[in-house]
Protein backbone atom coordinates (compact mmCIF):
# COMPACT_ATOMS: atom_id res chain seq x y z
CA UNK A 1 0.00 0.00 0.00
CA UNK A 2 1.00 3.83 -0.83
CA UNK A 3 0.98 5.61 2.14
CA UNK A 4 1.18 8.88 -0.04
CA UNK A 5 -2.81 7.81 -0.72
CA UNK A 6 -3.62 7.23 2.89
CA UNK A 7 -6.00 10.06 3.30
CA UNK A 8 -5.56 11.75 7.02
CA UNK A 9 -8.57 11.88 9.06
CA UNK A 10 -8.45 13.94 12.43
CA UNK A 11 -8.22 12.42 15.26
CA UNK A 12 -8.82 15.31 17.70
CA UNK A 13 -10.17 18.46 17.74
CA UNK A 14 -11.99 21.69 19.49
CA UNK A 15 -13.44 25.16 18.71
CA UNK A 16 -13.05 27.86 20.56
CA UNK A 17 -15.32 31.33 20.36
CA UNK A 18 -13.77 34.09 21.65
CA UNK A 19 -15.54 37.00 23.95
CA UNK A 20 -14.72 40.00 21.48
CA UNK A 21 -18.14 42.10 22.23
CA UNK A 22 -20.04 42.47 19.35
CA UNK A 23 -17.15 40.91 16.77
CA UNK A 24 -16.40 37.46 15.70
CA UNK A 25 -13.24 35.65 16.24
CA UNK A 26 -13.08 31.23 16.26
CA UNK A 27 -10.53 29.32 16.50
CA UNK A 28 -10.86 25.57 15.02
CA UNK A 29 -7.82 23.17 15.95
CA UNK A 30 -7.35 19.47 15.02
CA UNK A 31 -4.92 17.08 14.80
CA UNK A 32 -4.91 14.49 12.25
CA UNK A 33 -3.65 10.71 12.45
CA UNK A 34 -0.59 11.89 10.38
CA UNK A 35 -0.04 13.84 14.02
CA UNK A 36 -0.23 17.03 11.92
CA UNK A 37 -1.72 20.07 14.00
CA UNK A 38 -3.63 22.58 12.39
CA UNK A 39 -5.16 25.93 13.63
CA UNK A 40 -7.78 28.14 11.82
CA UNK A 41 -8.91 31.53 12.78
CA UNK A 42 -12.46 32.71 11.42
CA UNK A 43 -12.39 36.14 11.65
CA UNK A 44 -10.46 38.32 14.28
CA UNK A 45 -12.78 40.90 15.73
CA UNK A 46 -11.95 44.29 16.00
CA UNK A 47 -8.44 46.04 15.47
CA UNK A 48 -8.60 46.71 19.09
CA UNK A 49 -9.01 42.89 19.43
CA UNK A 50 -5.65 41.76 18.31
CA UNK A 51 -3.70 42.08 21.35
CA UNK A 52 -6.25 40.00 22.98
CA UNK A 53 -6.28 36.82 20.96
CA UNK A 54 -2.77 36.95 20.28
CA UNK A 55 -2.54 36.88 24.40
CA UNK A 56 -4.82 34.20 23.92
CA UNK A 57 -3.72 32.32 21.61
CA UNK A 58 -0.10 32.30 23.43
CA UNK A 59 -1.57 30.92 26.74
CA UNK A 60 -3.09 28.22 25.54
CA UNK A 61 -0.90 26.90 22.35
CA UNK A 62 2.71 26.13 22.35
CA UNK A 63 4.56 27.67 19.38
CA UNK A 64 1.34 28.55 17.81
CA UNK A 65 1.25 28.94 13.95
CA UNK A 66 -1.98 30.28 12.37
CA UNK A 67 -2.17 27.97 9.29
CA UNK A 68 -5.27 29.61 8.00
CA UNK A 69 -6.65 32.71 8.63
CA UNK A 70 -10.52 33.11 7.30
CA UNK A 71 -12.08 36.65 6.18
CA UNK A 72 -15.70 36.10 6.04
CA UNK A 73 -16.53 39.41 4.83
CA UNK A 74 -15.44 43.01 4.74
CA UNK A 75 -16.80 44.37 8.27
CA UNK A 76 -14.13 45.71 10.57
CA UNK A 77 -15.83 43.62 13.41
CA UNK A 78 -14.33 40.43 11.67
CA UNK A 79 -11.19 41.55 9.62
CA UNK A 80 -10.11 44.13 12.00
CA UNK A 81 -7.91 41.95 14.49
CA UNK A 82 -5.95 40.65 11.71
CA UNK A 83 -4.90 44.17 11.09
CA UNK A 84 -3.36 44.50 14.13
CA UNK A 85 -2.08 40.82 14.18
CA UNK A 86 -0.07 41.71 10.35
CA UNK A 87 1.19 44.86 12.20
CA UNK A 88 3.06 42.75 14.75
CA UNK A 89 4.28 40.18 12.50
CA UNK A 90 5.84 43.31 10.24
CA UNK A 91 7.24 45.38 13.11
CA UNK A 92 8.99 41.87 14.37
CA UNK A 93 7.24 42.07 17.63
CA UNK A 94 7.54 39.13 20.07
CA UNK A 95 3.89 38.03 20.98
CA UNK A 96 3.29 38.26 16.88
CA UNK A 97 1.99 34.42 15.73
CA UNK A 98 2.96 33.70 11.86
CA UNK A 99 -0.40 33.74 9.65
CA UNK A 100 0.70 31.07 6.78
CA UNK A 101 -2.55 31.70 4.31
CA UNK A 102 -5.71 33.83 3.80
CA UNK A 103 -9.16 32.49 2.47
CA UNK A 104 -10.57 35.98 1.73
CA UNK A 105 -13.10 37.22 -1.10
CA UNK A 106 -12.33 40.63 -2.30
CA UNK A 107 -14.78 41.98 -4.05
CA UNK A 108 -11.92 44.54 -6.16
CA UNK A 109 -11.55 41.21 -8.26
CA UNK A 110 -15.35 41.26 -8.88
CA UNK A 111 -16.99 44.99 -10.31
CA UNK A 112 -16.26 46.92 -13.40
CA UNK A 113 -17.06 50.74 -14.03
CA UNK A 114 -19.56 49.81 -15.53
CA UNK A 115 -21.64 48.17 -12.74
CA UNK A 116 -21.67 51.58 -10.87
CA UNK A 117 -23.73 54.84 -10.86
CA UNK A 118 -21.11 57.06 -10.32
CA UNK A 119 -18.66 57.67 -13.20
CA UNK A 120 -15.31 56.86 -11.39
CA UNK A 121 -12.03 55.63 -13.17
CA UNK A 122 -11.30 52.15 -12.36
CA UNK A 123 -7.93 53.22 -10.32
CA UNK A 124 -11.01 55.34 -8.23
CA UNK A 125 -13.01 52.21 -7.90
CA UNK A 126 -10.02 49.66 -7.03
CA UNK A 127 -9.12 52.17 -4.45
CA UNK A 128 -12.52 52.62 -2.84
CA UNK A 129 -13.38 49.44 -2.74
CA UNK A 130 -10.06 48.01 -1.12
CA UNK A 131 -10.52 50.90 1.44
CA UNK A 132 -13.37 48.35 2.78
CA UNK A 133 -10.57 46.39 4.43
CA UNK A 134 -8.53 49.75 6.29
CA UNK A 135 -8.62 49.49 9.72
CA UNK A 136 -6.05 51.65 12.53
CA UNK A 137 -4.67 53.41 9.82
CA UNK A 138 -3.80 50.28 7.85
CA UNK A 139 -5.08 48.17 4.63
CA UNK A 140 -5.34 44.30 5.39
CA UNK A 141 -5.26 43.86 1.58
CA UNK A 142 -1.99 45.69 1.60
CA UNK A 143 -0.48 44.62 4.70
CA UNK A 144 -0.85 40.93 2.98
CA UNK A 145 0.41 42.10 -0.34
CA UNK A 146 3.82 43.18 1.65
CA UNK A 147 4.71 39.56 3.88
CA UNK A 148 3.86 37.95 1.16
CA UNK A 149 0.94 35.59 2.36
CA UNK A 150 -0.65 33.58 -0.18
CA UNK A 151 -4.41 34.37 -0.07
CA UNK A 152 -7.76 32.19 -2.11
CA UNK A 153 -11.09 33.12 -2.60
CA UNK A 154 -13.30 31.06 -1.79
CA UNK A 155 -16.92 29.97 -3.60
CA UNK A 156 -19.72 27.15 -3.25
CA UNK A 157 -18.78 24.62 -5.92
CA UNK A 158 -20.90 21.71 -6.77
CA UNK A 159 -19.37 19.13 -8.55
CA UNK A 160 -20.51 16.24 -10.91
CA UNK A 161 -20.09 12.66 -9.98
CA UNK A 162 -21.36 9.50 -11.29
CA UNK A 163 -23.81 7.50 -9.33
CA UNK A 164 -22.37 3.65 -9.17
CA UNK A 165 -26.27 2.64 -8.21
CA UNK A 166 -28.75 5.00 -10.42
CA UNK A 167 -25.93 5.53 -12.52
CA UNK A 168 -27.15 8.89 -12.95
CA UNK A 169 -25.28 12.45 -12.92
CA UNK A 170 -25.45 13.98 -8.94
CA UNK A 171 -24.08 17.70 -7.75
CA UNK A 172 -22.23 17.06 -4.38
CA UNK A 173 -20.45 19.71 -2.65
CA UNK A 174 -16.85 20.17 -3.11
CA UNK A 175 -14.68 19.15 -0.62
CA UNK A 176 -11.52 21.85 0.12
CA UNK A 177 -7.89 20.19 -0.36
CA UNK A 178 -5.50 20.95 2.51
CA UNK A 179 -7.42 21.57 5.43
CA UNK A 180 -9.65 18.36 6.58
CA UNK A 181 -13.34 18.50 6.81
CA UNK A 182 -13.81 21.90 5.29
CA UNK A 183 -17.14 22.76 2.27
CA UNK A 184 -17.68 25.98 1.62
CA UNK A 185 -21.52 26.58 1.44
CA UNK A 186 -21.80 30.29 0.04
CA UNK A 187 -21.89 32.53 -1.43
CA UNK A 188 -21.37 31.09 -5.07
CA UNK A 189 -18.92 33.41 -7.23
CA UNK A 190 -22.49 34.54 -9.47
CA UNK A 191 -23.92 35.62 -5.93
CA UNK A 192 -20.89 37.87 -4.96
CA UNK A 193 -20.35 39.37 -8.15
CA UNK A 194 -24.40 40.20 -7.79
CA UNK A 195 -23.17 41.91 -4.43
CA UNK A 196 -19.44 43.42 -5.74
CA UNK A 197 -21.07 46.73 -7.16
CA UNK A 198 -22.51 47.76 -4.07
CA UNK A 199 -19.27 46.64 -1.93
CA UNK A 200 -17.67 49.72 -1.27
CA UNK A 201 -16.15 52.08 0.86
CA UNK A 202 -18.58 54.86 -0.50
CA UNK A 203 -21.22 53.25 -0.88
CA UNK A 204 -21.37 51.96 3.02
CA UNK A 205 -24.91 52.76 4.87
CA UNK A 206 -25.99 52.88 8.18
CA UNK A 207 -27.80 49.55 10.27
CA UNK A 208 -31.44 50.12 11.49
CA UNK A 209 -32.28 47.20 13.38
CA UNK A 210 -35.51 46.73 15.12
CA UNK A 211 -35.01 45.44 18.77
CA UNK A 212 -38.70 44.24 19.23
CA UNK A 213 -39.72 40.89 20.75
CA UNK A 214 -42.62 38.29 20.82
CA UNK A 215 -44.73 39.95 22.71
CA UNK A 216 -46.50 36.96 26.00
CA UNK A 217 -49.48 36.61 23.35
CA UNK A 218 -47.73 34.65 20.64
CA UNK A 219 -47.58 30.81 20.43
CA UNK A 220 -44.97 28.94 18.77
CA UNK A 221 -46.16 27.03 15.76
CA UNK A 222 -45.09 24.18 13.74
CA UNK A 223 -43.92 26.85 11.27
CA UNK A 224 -43.55 29.82 13.08
CA UNK A 225 -41.39 29.76 15.77
CA UNK A 226 -41.28 33.75 16.03
CA UNK A 227 -44.00 36.03 14.37
CA UNK A 228 -41.38 38.74 15.37
CA UNK A 229 -38.12 36.74 13.98
CA UNK A 230 -40.45 36.12 10.49
CA UNK A 231 -42.14 39.51 10.45
CA UNK A 232 -38.29 41.24 10.44
CA UNK A 233 -36.83 42.48 7.43
CA UNK A 234 -33.87 40.50 5.97
CA UNK A 235 -30.10 42.28 6.69
CA UNK A 236 -30.01 45.14 4.37
CA UNK A 237 -25.91 44.99 4.55
CA UNK A 238 -24.89 43.32 1.29
CA UNK A 239 -21.15 43.03 2.68
CA UNK A 240 -23.01 40.53 5.51
CA UNK A 241 -24.98 38.76 2.81
CA UNK A 242 -21.60 38.10 1.10
CA UNK A 243 -20.46 36.14 3.62
CA UNK A 244 -18.21 33.14 3.45
CA UNK A 245 -20.32 30.54 5.18
CA UNK A 246 -18.91 27.04 5.25
CA UNK A 247 -19.28 23.77 7.58
CA UNK A 248 -16.24 21.82 9.50
CA UNK A 249 -17.00 18.17 9.77
CA UNK A 250 -14.48 16.81 11.79
CA UNK A 251 -16.12 13.47 12.44
CA UNK A 252 -18.61 11.48 10.19
CA UNK A 253 -22.34 13.35 10.11
CA UNK A 254 -21.08 15.94 12.63
CA UNK A 255 -21.33 19.35 11.13
CA UNK A 256 -20.38 22.42 12.44
CA UNK A 257 -21.88 24.98 10.14
CA UNK A 258 -20.20 28.76 10.49
CA UNK A 259 -22.31 31.70 8.62
CA UNK A 260 -20.22 34.94 9.25
CA UNK A 261 -22.99 37.57 9.54
CA UNK A 262 -25.15 35.65 6.69
CA UNK A 263 -28.67 36.49 6.01
CA UNK A 264 -32.07 34.88 4.57
CA UNK A 265 -30.74 35.86 1.37
CA UNK A 266 -27.55 34.46 1.29
CA UNK A 267 -29.16 31.20 2.70
CA UNK A 268 -31.56 31.44 -0.13
CA UNK A 269 -28.84 31.01 -2.58
CA UNK A 270 -26.84 28.56 -1.40
CA UNK A 271 -26.84 25.60 -4.08
CA UNK A 272 -29.37 22.89 -3.25
CA UNK A 273 -27.03 20.07 -2.90
CA UNK A 274 -25.02 22.14 -0.29
CA UNK A 275 -28.69 23.34 1.19
CA UNK A 276 -29.14 19.23 1.69
CA UNK A 277 -25.65 19.51 3.68
CA UNK A 278 -26.78 21.68 6.28
CA UNK A 279 -29.85 20.25 6.46
CA UNK A 280 -30.11 18.84 10.68
CA UNK A 281 -26.45 20.17 11.22
CA UNK A 282 -24.82 19.48 15.12
CA UNK A 283 -23.65 23.13 15.95
CA UNK A 284 -24.47 26.55 14.43
CA UNK A 285 -22.40 29.86 14.56
CA UNK A 286 -25.93 32.40 14.68
CA UNK A 287 -24.97 35.05 11.99
CA UNK A 288 -25.01 38.27 13.02
CA UNK A 289 -24.63 38.54 16.85
CA UNK A 290 -27.83 36.89 16.82
CA UNK A 291 -29.79 39.50 15.44
CA UNK A 292 -33.50 38.87 14.15
CA UNK A 293 -33.12 40.23 10.55
CA UNK A 294 -30.57 36.94 9.73
CA UNK A 295 -32.33 33.77 10.24
CA UNK A 296 -35.87 33.30 10.08
CA UNK A 297 -38.16 29.98 11.30
CA UNK A 298 -37.56 28.93 7.62
CA UNK A 299 -33.82 28.41 7.89
CA UNK A 300 -34.11 27.43 11.31
CA UNK A 301 -36.14 24.43 10.64
CA UNK A 302 -33.81 23.77 8.16
CA UNK A 303 -30.45 23.72 9.89
CA UNK A 304 -32.24 22.77 13.01
CA UNK A 305 -28.88 22.89 15.05
CA UNK A 306 -28.48 20.91 18.17
CA UNK A 307 -26.43 23.44 19.72
CA UNK A 308 -26.02 27.26 18.98
CA UNK A 309 -22.90 30.05 19.55
CA UNK A 310 -23.72 33.47 19.68
CA UNK A 311 -21.09 36.18 19.64
CA UNK A 312 -22.57 39.31 20.91
CA UNK A 313 -22.04 42.12 23.56
CA UNK A 314 -25.70 42.60 24.96
CA UNK A 315 -29.28 42.39 24.61
CA UNK A 316 -30.43 44.76 21.84
CA UNK A 317 -27.40 45.14 20.37
CA UNK A 318 -28.22 43.18 17.59
CA UNK A 319 -29.23 40.04 19.63
CA UNK A 320 -33.00 39.68 19.91
CA UNK A 321 -34.53 37.29 22.28
CA UNK A 322 -36.64 36.08 19.64
CA UNK A 323 -33.65 34.89 17.97
CA UNK A 324 -32.78 32.65 21.36
CA UNK A 325 -36.36 31.62 22.22
CA UNK A 326 -36.83 29.95 18.27
CA UNK A 327 -33.56 28.25 18.43
CA UNK A 328 -34.62 26.86 21.60
CA UNK A 329 -38.15 26.22 20.30
CA UNK A 330 -36.84 23.21 18.44
CA UNK A 331 -34.73 21.98 21.62
CA UNK A 332 -31.30 23.96 20.19
CA UNK A 333 -28.93 24.64 23.23
CA UNK A 334 -28.24 28.28 22.91
CA UNK A 335 -25.07 29.84 24.57
CA UNK A 336 -24.15 33.50 23.94
CA UNK A 337 -20.57 35.43 25.04
CA UNK A 338 -22.88 38.32 26.43
CA UNK A 339 -23.48 36.31 29.50
CA UNK A 340 -20.02 37.35 31.83
CA UNK A 341 -18.03 37.84 28.42
CA UNK A 342 -17.34 34.47 28.67
CA UNK A 343 -15.29 31.97 26.20
CA UNK A 344 -16.53 29.01 25.14
CA UNK A 345 -14.30 26.18 23.88
CA UNK A 346 -16.61 22.95 22.45
CA UNK A 347 -14.95 19.37 22.89
CA UNK A 348 -12.24 18.81 25.09
CA UNK A 349 -11.70 20.82 28.87
CA UNK A 350 -9.55 23.02 29.55
CA UNK A 351 -8.15 24.71 32.97
CA UNK A 352 -9.07 28.09 33.90
CA UNK A 353 -12.73 27.01 31.97
CA UNK A 354 -15.95 26.01 33.39
CA UNK A 355 -19.06 24.19 32.53
CA UNK A 356 -21.54 27.18 30.35
CA UNK A 357 -24.74 27.43 31.04
CA UNK A 358 -27.29 27.53 27.54
CA UNK A 359 -29.53 30.22 27.32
Amino acid sequence: MNINKIKPTITDYHIEMLSVGAADCFIIYYTDSMQQNKMILVDAGNYSDGDKILSHIRKYYNNPVINLAIVTHPDDDHFGGFVKMLEKLSDGEKDAVKIEKFWLNNPQKHVKVNQVQNNVKPSTLKQRTAQLFDQGGKNLLEQIEALHIPVEEKFAQPVFRRNILTNKWEATPLQEKGFIGFTIIGPTKAYFEKLAPNMRYDNLKGYSYDAKDDDAAFKPTATCLSKALDDASDDTSVHNQSSIMFVFEPEQGKKFLFTGDAGVEAFANIPKCHQNMIKNVFWLKVPHHGSKHNLDSKSILHLHPQVAYISTEKQGHYLNQCTINALKQIGCKVYSTHRNQANFLHNGEREGYSTATPE
